[in-house]
């Protein structure tokens, strides 16, 4: 599958890495900066979160684990079989 595809770059020292780890790694970093704001700033239960080309939905489950209780938009042109909530 083309999220199973290897793909240059994104991991530690140039290594190869999968594009699922590799988008894992992007959820990540993406839940650090979020992290690092103000408390209440932008991570917690009482925000609305709209993620926009969504595709499985992977960024929007890391966030959701960070701050339980959030509510979620996701949207994307097809919703995909193997999708976070399926």
């Amino acid at each position: 599958a083309a999220a199973e595809a290897e793909e240059e770059g994104g991991g530690e020292g140039g290594r190869r890495v999968r594009g699922k780890e590799k988008h894992g790694l992007q959820h990540e970093a993406m839940l650090e900066v979020l992290r690092a704001l103000p408390p209440g700033s932008m991570l917690g239960s009482g925000f609305v979160y709209v993620e926009l080309g969504a595709g499985k939905g992977g960024l929007s489950a890391a966030i959701g684990q960070a701050a339980p209780g959030a509510a979620f938009v996701l949207l994307d042109w097809a919703k995909p079989v193997a999708a976070h909530d399926a």
